[in-house]
């Protein structure tokens, strides 16, 4: 299968665990929504190249705490996406990543 066919899998696989999570269904049209995907794909061209950032220093992990403190229900949510890639991918998410996706977690919900 094709790496643009994986992505879009990734993606839509991605997003149906959110709206999931949430129990809701997402404005498609909506600019944050708009950005999640985006991230999601780039996101997922790391996955599938084996480029993501695995650099966890004492600021990162602090960072990641806070974020997951302040925002634990969309942590919890990126949780879950990181357990579909590994269940469904086999691929390992960084600390940074998981961050990177509860910010726009975030955002996407306080949107709806």
């Amino acid at each position: 299968m094709s790496v643009v066919n994986d992505v879009t899998r990734f993606v839509d696989g991605c997003v149906q665990g959110v709206e999931y999570f949430y129990n809701c269904r997402f404005d498609r049209d909506a600019l944050d929504f708009s950005r999640v995907t985006v991230h999601l794909r780039f996101f997922a061209q790391r996955v599938f190249q084996g480029k993501q950032e695995r650099e966890n220093d004492t600021h990162d992990e602090v960072f990641r705490a806070l974020i997951a403190r302040n925002c634990s229900e969309h942590y919890k949510c990126a949780c879950c996406i990181a357990e579909y890639v590994r269940n469904t991918w086999h691929k390992e998410l960084s600390d940074q990543e998981l961050v990177f996706l509860t910010i726009h977690l975030k955002r996407i919900r306080m949107g709806k």
